[in-house]
């Protein structure tokens, strides 16, 4: 009985050695990773924003900004400008209210998108404390070889932007970037009023048709 008693003893001092290896492997290389961060610091920012233009940015975090394909996003907007008018022009050879309700719905619809294509999504911030490493297995924080800055688990590193996003959802090529921490709900309210706008399409198309038959 002694034996097996030892024996446990033995193997269980064996584990926890094994696992205190493996703790010290993952501390060093955090340790390298944070050395091979901070000389990159030392050399200039990073690069976080990819292919995206920054507009405005406050403390090295970019508030406004422009992604590569921002020309499928000049392309909606003119196509909501146009198909605006033209219904909101024609609503009103028929009724004021409808042509009202029509530049409210509109309104909304472009403002809402231009806010989703100009603000930033969000990108993971280049600051270095001793906290990253307190935390790196809390966090789950890895380092991006791309982008060179330490980021989370729910933040991706986007080919199209080529830039790591915080919380990304999606790239919407109309949006012209991509979908992330910041401008998600601005994207889902936009795609509320294009469901009400497209809702106001079709009944003021039925409504507009029935009147022109009745003054017939």
């Amino acid at each position: 009985m002694n034996n097996y008693a030892n024996f446990d003893i033995d193997s269980t001092i064996a584990e926890e050695e094994r696992y205190e290896q493996t703790e010290n492997i993952k501390t060093q290389q955090a340790l390298t990773q944070m050395k091979e961060c901070s000389k990159i610091e030392n050399r200039g920012p990073p690069r976080i924003f990819g292919r995206t233009l920054v507009l405005c940015r406050y403390r090295n975090k970019a508030l406004v900004t422009i992604g590569p394909d921002f020309v499928y996003t000049l392309c909606l907007i003119v196509s909501i400008i146009l198909v605006s008018v033209g219904f909101c022009w024609l609503s009103l050879l028929v009724s004021h209210l409808l042509c009202y309700i029509g530049i409210l719905i509109s309104s909304c619809l472009l403002v809402s998108f231009l806010l989703t294509a100009l603000i930033s999504p969000g990108h993971p911030s280049f600051e270095i404390k001793n906290e990253y490493f307190k935390k790196v297995k809390e966090d789950r924080r890895y380092w991006c070889q791309i982008c060179k800055l330490f980021s989370t688990d729910r933040s991706l590193h986007c080919p199209d932007c080529n830039c790591c996003v915080s919380e990304m959802d999606h790239h919407c090529v109309w949006v012209g970037k991509c979908i992330g921490k910041w401008n998600l709900h601005l994207f889902q309210s936009f795609i509320t009023f294009g469901f009400i706008f497209f809702v106001y399409l079709f009944t003021s198309m039925i409504i507009v048709s029935l009147l022109i038959e009745d003054n017939k």
